[in-house]
Parts: C-alpha cells; structure tokens; sequence
C-alpha cells in the first residue's frame, strides 16, 4: 500500500497538471489515492480527499450521477471507520434515497447503501432500525441471488450478529447454523470464512448458556 500510495500521488500530481484539477481522470486518481490512504488506516487523510472528490464531481456531475453517489458513500464509511457515525448515517441516508430514485430498490448498490446504513445504525446501538433494513436488504438479495451467494450469506452474517446483539439468540443461533452449512459445502471446513461462522455460533451458544461448541 505505501508503493501504491506514492505512484497514486505521482499519477494525480501529473494528471492534474496536465489535464487540470477538475478533469474526470484527475478526480479518479484524487479517489484512488484516498482508497489508498484507508488500506493503510490514514483515515483523517482519505476523509480530507474523499471530501474534495465529492465536491468535484458533484460540481462536475450533479447529485444523482453514479460517480457522485459512489464518492458520497466512500466518504460515509470512512466516517464511520473514524466513529463519525451520526455523520455516516445521515450521508449514507441521502445516498440510499438517490440511489433509490435513480437505479431502483433492486440495484446492488442500492442494496450496498442498504447495508452502509445498516451498520452505522448498528455502530449506534439502534439494533431494531439496523435489524429491519437488514431483513429488507435479505429479502430483496434473495430474489435475485441465489442462496450460495457471497452477498447472501454476508447479509445473513449481519442479521445474525445484530439479533444477538439484541439477545435474540435463538434466532442468531438459526441465523449462524444455515450460514455453517453453507460455507461449508461451498468453501469447505476450514476456510477462514467458514471459521468466522463457527466462532461467531460459539459466542452465540455460550450466549445462550450453553458449553459444548459447534460441530
């Protein structure tokens, strides 16, 4: 990340002299730079890029261009990633309403601001807002996804962990059993996600007041 971060720097400070600062691909590697910058925790830094690139593109662009929408979305999770969650919410709100308005309910990065929101919510304690948008999100995944897709059990995995957050632990506990199941037969026992899965049903079961640990 850190060679990358240095030729990211070098490829915006020659694209924005040769083409200018508020050129498309200038803006690009203004955006890579700040992704960047995320991988290596520097936060404080995306957030200052992630703020200009927006700003040009909606200059640029408009609100409801996908470009804009994508800036506006990177800019709320790295909000939340710096705790800025009441922030984060209310960006991740307004890119969920366009992205609504513009690529409809079904889109996958509808579904995506869906999620954003969902989990700054959940970083707020708000478990039964975060609990009703994830529910949606499931339903609306599953009816053009199939069951053994990465974003279905990931969506699945997010329903679990807020329903025990919530102490409904038989309900996580269901949750978590299912997603087993599938990681297993899809990525086999002892892959990393599958071991995730089988922890976080432990923590559920211990939860539960139970001893023996999953099989």
């Amino acid at each position: 990340h850190k060679e990358a971060e240095t030729i990211h720097q070098q490829t915006l400070q020659l694209r924005s002299k040769v083409f200018g600062q508020q050129h498309p691909h200038t803006i690009t590697s203004m955006n890579n730079l700040a992704l960047v910058l995320e991988r290596q925790d520097k936060h404080n830094e995306a957030e200052v890029i992630h703020r200009q690139t927006l700003q040009l593109r909606e200059a640029m662009f408009g609100q409801q261009h996908p470009d804009t929408l994508i800036s506006r979305s990177d800019l709320a999770c790295v909000l939340d990633r710096q705790r800025k969650h009441k922030e984060a919410e209310t960006i991740h709100q307004q890119t969920l309403q366009l992205r609504s308005k513009v690529l409809g309910q079904q889109h996958p990065h509808t579904l995506i601001s869906m999620s954003n929101l969902a989990l700054s919510l959940e970083h707020q304690d708000k478990y039964d807002e975060a609990k009703a948008i994830y529910q949606q999100v499931l339903q609306l995944r599953e009816k053009v996804l199939s069951q053994w897709h990465p974003d279905i059990l990931t969506t699945m995995s997010n329903l679990a962990r807020v329903l025990n957050k919530q102490g409904e632990h038989i309900e996580a506990k269901t949750k978590y059993q299912q997603i087993l199941q599938l990681r297993e037969s899809l990525l086999g026992q002892q892959h990393p996600l599958t071991l995730i899965i089988r922890d976080n049903l432990a923590l559920v079961l211990s939860n539960e007041g139970k001893l023996e640990t999953p099989h």
